[in-house]
């Protein structure tokens, strides 16, 4: 280095305080510590509280508004329209009767000739049976046949032959209701309520009743009606899949209201 070059200025580094303007690395230890200085408007309890009362009241709201949104469609779709066709000798609505075991009843469907058609599912089969008629008559009954691969039995009553509750199940013909399914409805035997009724598809073969498909589970036994509310079909609940019973499970039950 020559003598002349300790006479030539060269540019270095201002010191912060020869200096007003400051690099954006020198301002990071002064904007946290004034961040941790400054109380943000709105303490932490009464945000937290504000939100716990947000998501409780969303809660709340989806908890009425779901289920009762659903029940309106639901009444929506699964009741039938109104009809001006009066009821005729036959209805189902006509035959609500109730087989009582062991303080416990379930609905039944009558056969005629003092025989009806109930589901095992709620009765106790060591208990006595009777069966409380649409006006209030109380009968005993005793079984008489099981339905194979049904879960249903046919009771009887001697004292009860005159009871006009023949339904004519002769015919029926299931084969020829499942292609005009559109024209019937599913009357659930509990609560007299009207289902729409669609095919379904089922896996096995080893039995000659119709899969069916209705918008809600019906509860162990149920009738197919026609615009009239005739009895026109029976269906049943097994496990998770519903049916509708086939020509020859109908003509054996038809059997044992007759003894053969």
């Amino acid at each position: 280095m020559t003598d002349d070059e300790f006479d030539v200025p060269h540019p270095a580094p201002v010191s912060p305080h020869d200096r007003t303007w400051r690099h954006p690395a020198e301002h990071s230890l002064s904007e946290r510590q004034q961040h941790l200085a400054t109380t943000p408007p709105l303490g932490r309890r009464l945000t937290a509280l504000t939100a716990a009362v947000s998501v409780v009241s969303s809660v709340a709201v989806l908890i009425v508004a779901i289920p009762r949104g659903i029940s309106t469609t639901a009444e929506a779709t699964e009741e039938a329209p109104a009809t001006s066709v009066p009821l005729v000798k036959g209805t189902a609505r006509a035959f609500a009767t109730v087989v009582d075991a062991s303080d416990r009843a379930t609905p039944a469907i009558p056969l005629g000739n003092g025989c009806w058609l109930v589901s095992t599912a709620d009765l106790d089969e060591q208990s006595p049976k009777w069966i409380t008629t649409s006006d209030g008559q109380r009968i005993k009954v005793d079984t008489v046949g099981e339905v194979d691969d049904s879960d249903l039995v046919v009771v009887k009553s001697s004292t009860a032959q005159d009871i006009n509750t023949q339904v004519a199940f002769s015919e029926l013909n299931s084969d020829t209701l499942i292609d005009n399914y559109k024209n019937y409805r599913v009357m659930d035997t509990t609560t007299n309520a009207l289902f729409a009724l669609a095919p379904s598809l089922s896996m096995t073969t080893a039995t000659p009743d119709i899969p069916i498909m209705t918008p809600a589970p019906i509860r162990n036994l149920a009738v197919v009606v026609d615009d009239v509310e005739r009895i026109v079909g029976v269906v049943v609940r097994r496990g998770y899949s519903t049916w509708m019973l086939g020509k020859e499970t109908l003509a054996s039950i038809m059997d044992m209201t007759t003894g053969k």
